[in-house]
């Protein structure tokens, strides 16, 4: 037997997120959203796989917006780089940066973009995670320290913002580029489908979202 739906109201859409990159790419979508930046500190979030590192944090941003926002349908997101099954942290120093790409130089490495969807009067939580292989090529001290030099990597994961010149640092990618940006967004706008919400059928609020029901 289906589990039977029933309809959680939907008076606002809010992207959890302080990253203009992802902030347009939702906006290509033709969804009417809004923006605020969620107070949790992701560098507290640490335990387990790199995947469950992504989950926990896009769950909990989502979670600490949502919870002011009773009404709103609201999205964490998160990306971790996976090396070698681990966790590499965002460089703090351009010294960093250098060791980091050093390390990475001629390897593979895994992106993990998760995103969470959070409706607190709905009970609705939902969480999924796209991941992108990336490929760097050799790269000589020089190349690496002229790329430091531009100041493309703070606060970036992995050190590069793909849509720079960070592209230079990359022999092949298997994924989207949506997906290394952040936000997974054929992924994410799939799951608002499956939910009720449809920028081509009604790109604005208020909506009536589907929910299962347990």
């Amino acid at each position: 037997m289906q589990p039977q739906q029933y309809y959680i109201h939907v008076d606002r859409l809010i992207l959890a997120s302080g990253s203009p990159y992802r902030r347009r790419l939702l906006q290509t979508s033709g969804l009417s959203f809004s923006t605020i930046v969620s107070k949790v500190d992701e560098s507290q979030i640490i335990d387990g796989t790199p995947i469950v590192i992504a989950s926990d944090r896009a769950q909990a941003k989502a979670l600490s917006v949502g919870q002011d926002y009773p009404d709103s349908l609201v999205i964490g997101c998160d990306q971790v780089l996976d090396f070698a099954g681990k966790n590499l942290p965002k460089a703090t120093c351009a010294e960093q940066v250098v060791d980091h790409l050093q390390m990475l130089s001629g390897k593979s490495h895994t992106l993990h973009s998760a995103y969470s969807l959070y409706h607190a009067n709905g009970r609705l939580a939902f969480t999924d995670i796209v991941s992108v292989v990336m490929q760097v090529r050799e790269l000589t001290l020089t190349e690496i320290r002229n790329f430091v030099a531009r100041n493309e990597w703070s606060e970036t994961v992995g050190c590069y913002r793909y849509e720079t010149s960070a592209i230079n640092l990359f022999e092949a990618i298997d994924g989207s580029e949506q997906t290394i940006v952040g936000l997974p967004l054929l992924q994410l706008l799939a799951t608002l489908r499956q939910f009720g919400i449809n920028p081509l059928v009604q790109a604005k609020p208020p909506w009536e979202i589907a929910q299962p029901h347990s």
